[in-house]
């Protein structure tokens, strides 16, 4: 759709001119909040990505030689961002490692998701970002793993957890809006995943799929107890 012969390398093993290609900073398990997902082990939080992005700001001035030849280019690069997820996955919703659950409402814990998500992105425009998509969140309460744990049939999907991923991606919606508004020389664009991922599920057919309540590689019940492993 964007005209990549593959796929974009990643951070650590970007050199050079592989940069101008563009750059995948992603990390599995990471959240917006710096200690989500630490019982799966290492990861690169979103502040820890927003910093690696910088460093190859620095890494593209070098390239280009000049500070706004860098500054057009990278502000015709389109910047994808889709995180929260696991911080509902792996934080808000994981008790047993995490308190955050009983520290926050659901509204309270978007707004800090937010509130820190909002820091990390006026540092990429101050970096030079002007191109944003930002990816909303799925309906994790549809998740293999939220089923094998928390649905009696297998099927029905967890309200509660749904709830708080719709709550989130609204205030999402609103500092889209808001950046809009206040930044014009930028663009930010909202993904619908929930809405997409609500659509798979009502119509599997329609994208080539039949099942739609397991996993394709995890263990236990609907493939979902224990997660895809390498």
């Amino acid at each position: 759709l964007l005209g990549f012969d593959d796929y974009i390398t990643p951070y650590s093993q970007a050199r050079g001119e592989d940069i101008m290609r563009g750059v995948n900073y992603a990390s599995a398990a990471a959240g917006v909040r710096e200690e989500t997902g630490r019982q799966l082990g290492a990861r690169i939080t979103f502040a820890g990505q927003v910093a690696n992005h910088v460093n190859t700001v620095s890494q593209v001035v070098n390239i280009l030689g000049d500070e706004n030849e860098a500054a057009n280019y990278l502000s015709k690069c389109i910047y994808s961002i889709g995180l929260g997820s696991n911080d509902y996955l792996n934080n808000y919703f994981m008790p047993t490692f995490y308190s955050t659950g009983n520290q926050y409402s659901p509204d309270s814990f978007a707004n800090d998701l937010i509130n820190r998500y909002t820091q990390q992105l006026r540092i990429m425009y101050n970096n030079g970002a002007r191109k944003f998509a930002l990816i909303g969140i799925g309906a994790i309460g549809c998740s293999p793993n939220e089923l094998a744990q928390n649905s009696r049939d297998g099927t029905t999907c967890d309200e509660r957890i749904n709830s708080a991923n719709r709550i989130f991606n609204s205030k999402l919606v609103a500092l889209v809006d808001h950046f809009n508004q206040n930044t014009p020389d930028a663009k930010f664009t909202y993904i619908n995943a929930y809405g997409i991922f609500q659509d798979m599920v009502a119509n599997p057919s329609r994208y080539g799929f039949r099942v739609t309540n397991a996993g394709c590689c995890g263990v236990g019940r609907n493939n979902g107890q224990i997660t895809c492993l390498p």
